[in-house]
C-alpha cells in the first residue's frame, strides 16, 4: 500500500513539473523585462508560448519587450495577439497604439485610443497628442498634451513633448516654461537640455544654448542631435 502511494505521489509530481517549468518561464520573462533584460525576456517568453499559446500576459509582455528595442512590426503582431485573447484590457490597446504609432500609422493608433474609455491615464492623451503632433494639428495636440499634465504634472515626458509642440510652433517662451518644469522633475534626462538648447539658440541666449548642449552630451556621449546642435552653434563642420 505505502508503495502505491509513493508511486502515485512521484506520477503527479511528473504530471505537474511541466506546469510548474512553464510558469516559471512566464515568471523570469516578466522578470528579465522588469529588470530591462529585453532579449532575454523574449527568449522567456517565447518559450512559454510555445506550449500557451492562449495567454494574453506572454504576448503583452513580448509586445511590451519588442517595443523597449524598436522591433515595433514585432510588437504589434504580439499585441494585436494579446487583444485578440483579452479585448477589453486597456493596458494592451495602449500599447498596441504606440506599435501602431511608430509604424507611421497614425489613424490605425488614434481610432484604438479613441475607443478607450479612461479618462484617468495620462498616458492615453500623450499619445494622443504625439498623433496630432504629428498630423500637424497644433490645438488638438496641445489640447491632449494638457489633459495628460493636467492628470499627471509629474510627467517629465509629457513636458518635454508639449515644450516640443511649442518649438515647433515657434513658440519658445512657453517651451521655456515647461522645459524648466520637467528638467526640475528629472535632471538626467538628455533630450530635455537639448530641448532647452534649441530654446535659449532661438531667444538668441548663445551662452545658455551651449551650456545646454553640452549638458546633453555629458550625459549621453553618444547623443547625436545635440552633438549636431553643438557643432552648428560653434560653426563647426
Amino acid at each position: 500500500m505505502k508503495k502505491n502511494i509513493l508511486i502515485l505521489l512521484f506520477l503527479v509530481i511528473i504530471m505537474i513539473s511541466p506546469i510548474i517549468n512553464a510558469a516559471n518561464l512566464l515568471e523570469q520573462g516578466i522578470n528579465f523585462y522588469n529588470q530591462s533584460k529585453y532579449q532575454e525576456a523574449i527568449e522567456k517568453l517565447n518559450s512559454f508560448a510555445i506550449n500557451n499559446p492562449k495567454n494574453s500576459s506572454v504576448y503583452y509582455y513580448l509586445g511590451l519587450s519588442h517595443l523597449k528595442i524598436k522591433e515595433y512590426s514585432l510588437a504589434l503582431n504580439s499585441l494585436k495577439l494579446a487583444k485578440d485573447i483579452n479585448p477589453d484590457n486597456y493596458k494592451i490597446i495602449l500599447n498596441l497604439s504606440r506599435a501602431y504609432y511608430h509604424l507611421v500609422k497614425y489613424e490605425k493608433a488614434k481610432s484604438h485610443l479613441e475607443k478607450l474609455n479612461i479618462k484617468t491615464d495620462e498616458q492615453i492623451y500623450n499619445l494622443l497628442g504625439l498623433i496630432y503632433m504629428q498630423k500637424d494639428s497644433f490645438q488638438k495636440a496641445e489640447e491632449n498634451f494638457k489633459i495628460a499634465m493636467n492628470l499627471n504634472n509629474s510627467n517629465y515626458y509629457v513636458l518635454n513633448n508639449l515644450s516640443y509642440l511649442y518649438i515647433k510652433n515657434g513658440d519658445y517662451k512657453s517651451a521655456k516654461k515647461y522645459l524648466i518644469k520637467a528638467v526640475n522633475l528629472e535632471p538626467e534626462v538628455a533630450f530635455i537640455y537639448n530641448n532647452l538648447g534649441i530654446v535659449y539658440e532661438n531667444l538668441n541666449e548663445y551662452d545658455l544654448a551651449l551650456e545646454y548642449y553640452k549638458k546633453a552630451l555629458e550625459i549621453n556621449v553618444d547623443y547625436i542631435k545635440a552633438k549636431n546642435n553643438l557643432k552648428r552653434l560653434k560653426g563647426e563642420k
